[in-house]
């Protein structure tokens, strides 16, 4: 989505600006301006303020959706956990069946070992919470650095290097709570997970004996 944000999206705008504006020749409308006391007062000007208002609209619903639908992919596997508190213990009778489903797919797998410090998950789970958050927040900070179109239409005028369209902050109320959602989905998924692990402990000095040593 960056790279067409980036690229296509500014591109296409401007070729369409480009393509209306450019028989028009001096007047109100002129593209070809080289005078910023000119250009301020044109109706251009106020044209290209009205494209980056509406620039700056569509990528934050672009990325208001985008948010909603990441959040509800990561969030909706981790819901049947909800009812796991700190405390939770796995049946022991049971190793095998989860009494926790899920209707969505699967999005992580890996592989409970045994290693001489006891059970380990080939990822750590706790890494997962981490992983996500900084990918949420790097999806969003990479928004901010959409550059304004009109410099690429007014090629006779000098404009800063840094024009940006304003994006969704990361503070702002929607970004908050779908940051504590995903925190809760991962915090609360853990849970059993390390419950289930746990079990396995009092199979540490099965795995650590000596079977020659053990038969003599």
């Amino acid at each position: 989505m960056l790279k067409y944000l980036n690229i296509s999206w500014l591109n296409q705008t401007a070729h369409a600006i480009r393509m209306s504006f450019r028989d028009v020749g001096k007047g109100w409308f002129n593209i070809y301006e080289k005078k910023w006391e000119f250009y301020g007062v044109s109706k251009l000007s106020r044209f290209m303020q009205l494209v980056r208002f509406r620039m700056q609209y569509a990528l934050r619903y672009c990325i208001e959706q985008s948010m909603q639908m990441f959040v509800n992919l990561l969030e909706t596997p981790c819901l049947c956990t909800y009812i796991c508190e700190d405390d939770y213990e796995w049946d022991s009778r049971d190793l095998i069946n989860s009494p926790f489903r899920t209707s969505t797919a699967t999005l992580f797998y890996f592989h409970l070992m045994m290693s001489d410090n006891g059970p380990y998950y080939t990822t750590d789970p706790a890494q997962f919470e981490i992983v996500i958050q900084r990918l949420f927040r790097e999806m969003l900070y990479r928004c901010h650095f959409i550059p304004q179109v009109h410099p690429m239409i007014m090629t006779g005028l000098v404009f800063d290097k840094e024009l940006y369209l304003t994006s969704v902050g990361l503070m702002e109320p929607n970004v908050v709570d779908y940051r504590d959602r995903l925190l809760k989905a991962y915090r609360k998924s853990i849970i059993p997970l390390k419950a289930y692990m746990r079990q396995y402990e009092c199979y540490r000095e099965i795995y650590m004996l000596n079977i020659e040593e053990y038969v003599e």
